[in-house]
């Protein structure tokens, strides 16, 4: 495989992603993959209608040639979306999922892809084919759009506001905040506390050179005093 085809193919959140767990329904029956769905039971074939639970990466593939519906996470759907809309900064995204941002982008652009075939399977199957090829998404794209830059925009603020003051503010609600992040919102706060302490850096060197050339200069006059 070219790697150039997929930038993020060495990424290993964008892996991780991936691999988060999406609830789906069959819309065709499939034979001998009745092992995705159960191990209860003899049935080799999956039935239309049959429910379970799958990786992103592999619901992402069936979904895009009609054989299953996936539904919408609760932590993405409207209801969600409303929660996040009135207190965002309060939601515990890590409990939502630790790649949430992530997950929520793949899930927004996924989409039919127009002209799949499914010629091979059930007339079932062909109709939800020309139901859905005109390129209708999950969820309301619009939404989950807005709903994900608004709850980064409104949560990016106090990223910004504990990691970089961390000292102004009490140990224990920084450290609450935390909790909640997702994993990219993690990476944003160690950047900050790193920006943080390289600025602290800075500036002791710089009145560390100050107070030299303060030195420097009071010599430089006692010297012309002197002479």
């Amino acid at each position: 495989m070219d790697f150039d085809e997929d930038p993020n193919y060495l990424d290993l959140d964008d892996i991780l992603a991936h691999t988060q767990t999406v609830d789906c329904e069959f819309l065709v029956d499939v034979p001998g993959l009745d092992f995705l769905t159960s191990r209860d039971d003899d049935e080799d074939d999956v039935q239309q209608g049959k429910k379970s639970v799958l990786p992103f990466w592999m619901a992402k593939t069936l979904y895009t040639i009609s054989m299953i519906d996936i539904k919408i996470p609760k932590h993405y759907n409207t209801n969600f979306q409303g929660i996040m809309g009135a207190e965002a900064d309060v939601v515990d995204l890590h409990r939502a999922g630790p790649y949430y941002y992530h997950l929520g982008k793949l899930l927004m652009d996924l989409r039919r892809e127009k002209g799949n075939d499914l010629a091979p399977f059930t007339e079932e199957g062909q109709r939800n084919k020309f139901r859905r090829e005109e390129g209708e998404t999950l969820v309301d794209r619009r939404s989950l759009t807005g709903s994900l830059l608004d709850t980064f925009h409104y949560r990016r603020h106090k990223i910004l506001k504990y990691s970089t003051n961390q000292s102004e503010y009490d140990h224990n609600v920084v450290k609450s905040f935390q909790l909640r992040l997702d994993n990219m919102e993690k990476q944003l706060f160690r950047i900050g506390q790193q920006h943080r302490e390289e600025l602290k850096d800075w500036d002791s060197k710089r009145t560390e050179t100050i107070r030299n050339n303060q030195i420097a200069a009071r010599l430089s006059k006692r010297r012309r005093l002197e002479m």
